[in-house]
């Protein structure tokens, strides 16, 4: 199962170079017509950090936007949000939350696009022959990914920042990420690194999303126990777990804007304590993307201290039923209103705006019709 993960890494730079030539004017539109609303973007896995990535980008452009995980999603799905757009993002777009997510939908009334990797796979074919979102797809040529998103995150997050910025460059190529690697390696910290020691994540006003996938994939591979936070979160009270015996190691992810506050925090932790750090670009898209390359760096040198490759682990049965369980069988069924389209509408209206409209609409009754137009979003 799965691909060696170190051979998955040195290909970054030609998944980069492959997203950086695809035609991009259809996100860009879409991404473009909802500015105005509240983009929800749905993912899981590693397509979680590809929305985080997504939201933040939004957010940075002025608009308003977070990520949710699909069950998230679907718990907060009947709060009626008017005013709002939804994203789907899945490689493959075939696991079976982010289609949930996606079924939960089908009655609503606002704007949605899914974004995949892969072309004809369930989730576009879905949203594409319910009429239900913008089905935005592309043909990935490697394939897929080992068992941890590495090609098709990067690429993900390639193409959604070249929808926010026209004149993106990446300086990711096959000797960048030899350099990186080497980096890493000379800093002498991870190799520190014992199985009963946790790890904290650090981060500043740069840096979240890489956190959150190097937890991720700390966790998937099941090479250490990490925890995240930003510098200052970590300040009230978290660094107590320092002045025990058996400390955490530290990766602290830095920026040019972060670089006062990063120095001062790391400078007073006491001197045993193991950091690694990762420093990243001033540009905030550019510095996501290298810090999650980063995130798979970091878990490659800690697989290969213990021997692992987590490319191609070996899966448990538990393993495969637990992601094999569908949530709409095994949640109550959610009671969607009919009405939800009419409530949507007729939620800036009030009772009196209603009774003209039907004043005007009287001396229709006489009239014949050759042909009646509707516009089926729900309500009629």
């Amino acid at each position: 199962m799965g691909k060696l993960f170190s051979k998955e890494i040195n290909d970054i730079p030609h998944s980069i170079s492959w997203a950086l030539t695809q035609n991009i004017e259809v996100l860009r539109r879409v991404l473009l017509g909802n500015s105005a609303r509240y983009l929800t973007v749905i993912g899981s896995g590693g397509s979680f950090t590809a929305a985080t990535f997504l939201a933040h980008l939004h957010e940075l452009s002025g608009f308003v936007s977070n990520a949710l995980t699909p069950l998230e999603y679907i718990a907060k799905y009947n709060q009626l949000q008017p005013n709002k757009a939804v994203a789907f993002l899945s490689a493959e777009g075939k696991n079976k939350d982010i289609f949930a997510a996606a079924q939960t939908t089908l009655n609503s009334v606002c704007p949605c696009f899914s974004l995949t990797l892969t072309t004809s796979n369930p989730l576009s074919v879905f949203c594409s022959t319910t009429g239900l979102a913008n089905d935005i797809s592309y043909d990935m040529p490697w394939g897929k990914d080992g068992y941890l998103a590495t090609n098709s995150l990067i690429a993900m997050m390639v193409l959604i920042v070249r929808a926010y910025d026209d004149h993106f460059k990446s300086q990711v190529d096959c000797e960048w990420i030899k350099h990186r690697r080497q980096q890493l390696r000379r800093q002498n910290v991870l190799q520190k690194f014992q199985a009963s020691r946790s790890i904290v994540i650090l981060y500043g006003q740069i840096g979240r999303i890489a956190a959150l996938d190097l937890e991720s994939k700390l966790a998937e591979s099941a090479l250490a126990v990490s925890e995240l936070c930003d510098y200052r979160q970590f300040a009230h009270g978290r660094h107590l777990q320092f002045a025990s015996s058996k400390t955490p190691l530290v990766v602290a992810f830095t920026s040019p804007q972060d670089k006062r506050l990063s120095d001062e925090t790391l400078s007073l932790l006491p001197n045993y304590v193991p950091i690694l750090k990762l420093d990243l670009p001033e540009n905030p898209a550019l510095a996501e993307i290298i810090g999650t390359i980063d995130a798979m760096l970091v878990t490659e040198i800690l697989a290969s201290i213990q021997g692992i490759d987590p490319g191609q682990p070996e899966v448990p049965k538990f393993g495969s039923q637990i992601y094999g369980l569908d949530v709409r069988e095994l949640l109550p069924e959610k009671k969607h209103s009919d009405s939800l389209a009419v409530e949507f509408k007729y939620g800036s209206v009030d009772r009196a705006d209603i009774l003209h409209v039907l004043q005007i609409f009287r001396p229709l009754r006489p009239a014949r019709f050759n042909a009646i137009v509707c516009d089926f979003d729900g309500t009629l």
